[in-house]
């Protein structure tokens, strides 16, 4: 019979497994450990140097031709000495990040095995300084490790005060400050030996979330924010509860000015801005200010004076003619990239940081008509269809009856589409929209680069919805292109502190309109600033091809005038923020598209049309990725090179009006030659007189003699380009991202084919963002 084994036997060899196993997971941890602390503890300085904590390198921001705009001062810091600082600033942070700073040792084990066990530890305030001045903010086991053996080493290295003194000038406080100084002088104006305890306890609130808790975003929750700060110091004995309590009641005293963004010296304000609020949602706020990175834009600084001067000298007529007008925007293109060459978002960027020219939306007014007759063409009416200008009251299902009016108060009878546009008749307006249907109207607008809501009430065919001035910009670009759409950006390369470029911008061009549709509207754009009406003064104005559309909305609330030459598109905006009339006292009629944005259009494009057109001769024939052309509503058609895609056929009454297009030599006003360095495609309306020269240019041959008449010889073809394609992709929908898309990757397809055509619609009523 076999013996049963002996209970304390079996009992005394678990214990020894047990034991066995603790002392194998003791001795790997350890080992561990202690190999992750040989690694790390030489970064430690063991001399007593502060200045061995250095700060990252500055980020700088460049026009097109490398002229800096902007540098962002180094992490914008200004170092202060303990001393210097109140008592109340480490009390409140010690209260509210560390209670036991001035006990442990550089780690909180409590914090740890709470993060351990709930996944929401805290860190001490030497793992945060450890964790901003020597490693990455990647969430990883080895840099938690590297953290906790660091802020060991820190702690012997360093006493409390010093570690105090350093964390309190490294941590980060939001738009753009780094350190207590320039916090405290960010928001309140201030020194920091000025703050009070309301304010010392705002300050220590912020580090934990600065976009999140800044009081330049949201008051009451900086506010709340501060109140628990307040109170954690009084619960830990720092302060009296009649301290706290007289502290919570404290107002908030912010400055008056908000400071861009840490930006120590900058040109072109607004644009730099612009730029500097698109590389933070790239790269993180982080990367920008101590990255060093390098910012090529778009920006042309000599068409950004002529614009600066514009807008001045628009702002001085204002005070002239006695209306009530206060602000204005203009921005500019180059209307083949999509560049954006001047851009001006208010008079003053001291006194207005908001950015007219690209945030928010003001009513459209007519310059949204182009958008309307562009409709009625691509549904196979023509520049001459008719008409009636007369009266006429729609009936609402909900509210009063919608009666449209005139600007002049007057009837005009049976018109052609292309007198009722450059003489900005509402009424005819809005019958060719009821005509063709309000929703094939906002389905142009959408394709053109329109983003803002728009609902398809007849009102909207006489500009009741709101734009942008880029937005109108980018929609007259595809005038001016022949239907090509490319999206406006600003950034055209950045490179990192090593010159390393991470970031390069590819202009991709695609069909939003069938290209005899864009020539029709060409010629009727172009009726506007040569004949009598609405933008007369513009043609009469200068002595090269114009065309564009003034705008006026309800009450003279807003005045516009958008237009193209042949090198660049500009849209300028003249109203009140926020919205009311521009009448002076006592007046009926206020600034019409007309008055004033359409002479500060010619001011502008007096100086900067020019510049493009020499800056476009020397850069030479454009190269841009095609991808897919579009179709009305966004349907495929077929691929084919720019100069060959297919036309839509309209249907029998799509006639186009008698018009001949020519290759012309911008230099000789002659037709264009096979040696002729850039060339420009004009449109000559025939009914009007209009005729193109005979005679082919002279000016650039390798032979003296003249070259013979005749028509411009067919130029060899362009090499192939490059198949791959490169689009800004919204990573929500994988559709083509717009400017209100919030996650937005740059990604590369084999080919055309492979690309997504259609445009994300996921974001379009979202509000514009910088």
């Amino acid at each position: 019979m076999r013996r049963r084994p002996n209970l304390r036997h079996v009992v005394w060899w678990i214990l020894r497994i047990i034991n066995l196993s603790l002392l194998v997971t003791i001795a790997g941890t350890a080992g561990l450990l202690l190999g992750t602390y040989a690694g790390i503890a030489q970064i430690i300085p063991n001399a007593r140097d502060l200045a061995g904590i250095r700060p990252g390198q500055s980020s700088r921001v460049l026009s097109s031709d490398g002229k800096l705009l902007g540098q962002i001062a180094t992490e914008h810091r200004q170092f202060v000495q303990l001393e210097t600082i109140p008592e109340a600033l480490p009390q409140a942070f010690v209260s509210i990040e560390d209670h036991d700073f001035y006990q442990h040792l550089g780690v909180d084990p409590r914090g740890i095995i709470r993060g351990v066990l709930y996944g929401r530890g805290t860190s001490t305030i030497t793992q945060q300084l450890v964790r901003n001045v020597y490693l990455t903010p990647a969430r990883t086991l080895s840099r938690k490790l590297s953290e906790l053996v660091l802020a060991v080493q820190l702690e012997r290295a360093y006493t409390k005060p010093e570690i105090m003194e350093l964390y309190l000038n490294q941590i980060y406080f939001g738009e753009g400050a780094y350190g207590v100084q320039v916090a405290s002088k960010t928001y309140f104006g201030k020194d920091v030996s000025e703050l009070s305890l309301a304010e010392c306890a705002l300050l220590a609130g912020l580090p934990k979330r600065p976009e999140h808790y800044s009081p330049f975003e949201d008051q009451q929750r900086s506010i709340d924010r501060r109140n628990l700060v307040l109170s954690m110091m009084a619960e830990q004995g720092l302060i009296t509860a009649d301290e706290a309590g007289e502290a919570r009641e404290a107002p908030l005293e912010l400055v008056d000015e908000k400071k861009p963004l840490g930006l120590e010296a900058y040109r072109a304000p607004y644009f730099t801005n612009y730029v500097l609020r698109e590389v933070s949602r790239l790269y993180g706020a982080d990367t920008l200010y101590r990255g060093g990175l390098t910012i090529q834009t778009t920006l042309n600084l000599e068409m950004q004076e002529a614009a600066e001067e514009a807008v001045k000298w628009g702002m001085e007529d204002v005070k002239r003619r006695r209306f009530s007008c206060g602000h204005i925007a203009l921005v500019a293109l180059d209307q083949r990239t999509g560049a954006i060459k001047a851009m001006v978002g208010d008079l003053d960027y001291e006194q207005n940081q908001y950015n007219l020219a690209v945030q928010g939306g003001r009513q459209a007014g007519s310059a949204f008509k182009p958008f309307v007759y562009t409709a009625a063409l691509e549904a196979g009416y023509t520049p001459d269809t008719l008409v009636d200008d007369s009266p006429v009251t729609y009936e609402s299902v909900v509210g009063e009856p919608y009666t449209p009016r005139n600007y002049d108060g007057e009837f005009h009878g049976v018109v052609p589409f292309r007198m009722a546009l450059a003489r900005s008749f509402n009424i005819a307006a809005v019958k060719v929209g009821d005509e063709v249907g309000m929703t094939a109207v906002i389905d142009v607008a959408r394709r053109m680069g329109i983003y803002h809501p728009m609902d398809p009430y007849l009102s909207l065919a006489i500009g009741s919805c709101d734009v942008a001035p880029l937005e109108m910009a980018a929609a007259y670009a595809v005038f001016a292109t022949r239907g090509l759409r490319t999206e406006p950006f600003g950034i055209r390369s950045i490179r990192d502190a090593t010159g390393r470029t991470i970031f390069e911008h590819r202009a991709v061009t695609w069909r939003a309109l069938n290209e005899r549709v864009a020539e029709q509207m060409r010629g009727m754009l172009s009726a506007v600033t040569r004949s009598p009406g609405t933008g007369w003064y513009v043609g009469s104005a200068l002595n090269f091809p114009t065309a564009g559309k003034t705008g006026t909305s309800n009450e003279y609330k807003d005045a516009w005038f958008v237009g193209y030459t042949d090198a660049l598109v500009a849209a300028v905006w003249m109203g009140n923020e926020p919205p009311a009339p521009t009448a002076p006292p006592g007046r009926e009629k206020g600034i019409s598209g007309a008055t004033i944005p359409a002479p500060v259009w010619v001011q502008f494009m007096k100086k900067a049309h020019p510049i493009a057109t020499a800056a476009q001769e020397s850069e030479g024939q454009l190269r841009v990725v095609h991808i897919r052309a579009t179709g009305r509503g966004g349907t495929e058609a077929p691929e084919a090179p720019d100069d060959s895609l297919p036309s839509e056929t309209a249907g029998p009454s799509a006639e186009v009006p008698a018009m001949a297009t020519k290759r012309i030599c911008p230099s000789s006003a002659m037709l264009a030659g096979p040696h002729c360095p850039r060339a420009v495609q004009v449109t000559y309306d025939l009914e009007s007189g209009g005729q193109p020269p005979t005679a082919t240019c002279d000016m650039h041959t390798f032979a003296p003699e003249v070259q013979p008449e005749g028509p411009a010889p067919v130029e060899p073809p362009e090499p192939p380009v490059d198949e791959r394609v490169t689009l800004p992709i919204c990573a929500i929908s994988e559709k083509i991202a717009t400017a209100r898309c919030p996650l937005v990757v740059n990604r590369t397809f084999k080919n055309a084919s492979a690309a997504p055509t259609e445009n994300c619609e996921r974001h379009m009523r979202s509000s514009l963002g910088p």
